[in-house]
């Protein structure tokens, strides 16, 4: 399985996404770094195949969480850290999937957002990376319809105070029905709970009345919209993920070894049925088992007497060598082939005789490079099982 992450910071990620989702594309892995780029490997990608995707980040006991953290638990739902009650540790896992901010007993306020299906959890979850899909998702549908604007999020005491047995706090603002619940020890306020967390407020200043003296505490208000209003900005969705089990390839025919300079979406790719006569101006690679083991990574060799390739992945296994070549596509037929002699460009005298064409690839291609981008690092290949491929693109 390849996982493929194009940064393409929030709402341009979004019309990319839109626009793999409408339109037939393909990825290709590229070792160039230039805007021609020498193609390696292409894949067809399907709708089911890509999601969004933001960074993660567990849940877990004794973690102090900032407000406004998305956190993952284990039980793959996603909640929205309201209140972290005054720069607490987090002591109680979020559990409770509803729609309303839910208070716990640590003094953690949580909101929960979505829960993963079995389907985001299997291709699309990694350590590093939460998917998301906006698209006929009853949860998420139901977070932002009853997104509650204008709520108090939480209440901070200011100062404690002294000589309190009895509180009474008003409230001023332009909002409704929003309660608070006073927390009295040895005379001091230590805390202010919230009963009821109202809404439609864009202010909300707090009184403290009693019998006591000089308690003064502060209430912090949710966006205008509220919590879960706008799922997109506030996971911050910044990735696309592609998701791809390599089914088409046996194992082999992608080099472990290589590594992978640029990562790219193109369409208009011809099938050979479609009669298309068009040479290639791109790479792509062949897989080839010679008689030989004289052949090295880098080689630039001949094949047929016509055709220019570059050694770039070798297996050798006593006297045979599995050679991986990268070199223009095109439609001469015949050109690799069994018992075709391949040899070194620069000496003749090294040479060898085709014993199986392993791999070659089945699309006829002319295509129309719809994005483009360069790695700031070289990234390898994982293989991971037999058929199974990932493929981390840090950018």
């Amino acid at each position: 399985m390849s996982v493929t992450y194009l940064n393409s910071k929030n709402i341009l990620a979004n019309s990319v996404y839109e626009f793999l989702k409408r339109n037939n594309v393909f990825m290709f892995l590229s070792n160039s770094n230039t805007q021609n780029p020498n193609i390696i490997e292409f894949f067809n990608i399907s709708k089911s195949e890509i999601s969004l995707a933001y960074d993660r980040l567990d849940w877990g006991p004794d973690i102090i969480f900032q407000n406004g953290d998305i956190v993952l638990t284990s039980a793959f739902d996603v909640y929205k850290c309201i209140s972290n009650n005054n720069n607490s540790k987090s002591l109680i896992k979020p559990s409770n999937n509803i729609s309303e901010i839910v208070t716990y007993s640590d003094g953690y306020s949580w909101k929960f957002l979505y829960s993963l299906n079995n389907y985001q959890i299997e291709n699309f979850l990694t350590i590093d990376k939460v998917p998301v899909n906006f698209t006929d998702n009853q949860e998420i549908a139901t977070t932002e319809r009853y997104a509650v604007p204008g709520s108090i999020d939480y209440v901070t005491v200011d100062n404690k105070g002294s000589g309190y047995s009895t509180v009474e706090i008003l409230v001023d603002g332009d909002g409704y029905d929003a309660k608070f619940e006073p927390v009295i020890i040895n005379g001091e306020i230590i805390k202010i709970n919230i009963i009821n967390h109202g809404y439609g407020y864009t202010y909300c200043n707090l009184t403290i009345t009693g019998n006591g003296s000089n308690a003064t505490a502060t209430a912090y208000i949710s966006s205008k919209t509220g919590h879960g209003s706008n799922l997109f900005d506030e996971l911050n969705v910044k990735y696309i993920m592609v998701s791809k089990v390599l089914t088409n390839h046996a194992s082999e025919n992608i080099p472990d070894d290589f590594e992978y300079n640029q990562v790219g979406f193109a369409n208009k790719l011809y099938s050979q049925s479609e009669g298309t006569e068009i040479i290639s101006t791109i790479f792509t690679g062949y897989k080839i088992l010679v008689n030989s083991t004289n052949f090295n990574i880098g080689d630039e060799v001949i094949v047929n007497n016509t055709q220019s390739y570059k050694v770039i992945s070798v297996e050798k296994t006593g006297t045979e060598s599995k050679l991986f070549l990268s070199g223009f596509f095109n439609n001469i037929s015949g050109n690799i082939g069994v018992n075709t002699e391949i040899k070194l460009k620069n000496n003749n005298t090294i040479s060898a005789n085709i014993l199986q064409v392993m791999y070659t690839p089945n699309i006829r291609k002319n295509v129309n490079i719809l994005y483009l981008e360069s790695l700031l690092e070289s990234n390898k290949l994982y293989k991971y099982s037999e058929d199974t491929y990932k493929i981390i693109l840090n950018f």
